[in-house]
């Protein structure tokens, strides 16, 4: 099941792919979010391979997501792996040049099942996938409004005063 929606940020690419590769704005959105993300390795520089460990509330159940960077090309894509009840999810962000230093943002996902629970929630997904389209696309536009601003600097770091 493929999930793909666009939007235009206010930004041009590499100022995109700076946030999108910034560590402390992924904790602060996990935190937001109610979601606990730890990094496996070391730590350093994010680089493919690069594994995280998520704890998140979906649907009124505790779940935990493995998600592994697969793709980083500066100022143009950023992809990861996610492995969630049952389910492997590619994510690709694919970032393309606009005029007047704005930026295409192609946000795709790929859901395969991984087992038979993942191929009973991949059906009933199926079956609502006008309403999850919708949802979706909006939930791009939004995230790529929050982009928008976080390329502006209008985000307070963690630790900054304020």
């Amino acid at each position: 099941m493929l999930f793909s929606a666009q939007d235009e940020i206010a930004a041009p690419p590499q100022a995109v792919f700076r946030v999108l590769t910034d560590a402390d704005i992924a904790w602060r959105l996990a935190d937001r979010c109610g979601a606990d993300l730890t990094r496996r390795d070391a730590g350093g520089p994010l680089a493919v391979g690069a594994i995280y460990d998520l704890q998140v509330r979906l649907r009124g159940v505790d779940r935990k997501v493995c998600c592994e960077i697969t793709t980083l090309d500066p100022a143009r894509a950023m992809g990861l792996r996610a492995d969630v009840a049952g389910l492997l999810c590619q994510i690709d962000a694919a970032l393309a040049p606009r005029a007047a230093g704005r930026t295409g943002l192609t946000l795709t996902a790929a859901l395969k099942p991984e087992s038979l629970a993942g191929r009973m929630l991949l059906q009933t997904l199926r079956l609502a996938r006008p309403r999850l389209t919708g949802q979706y696309e909006a939930g791009v536009r939004r995230f790529a409004a929050e982009i928008g601003a976080l390329c502006h600097g209008r985000y307070r770091r963690r630790g900054s005063a304020g």
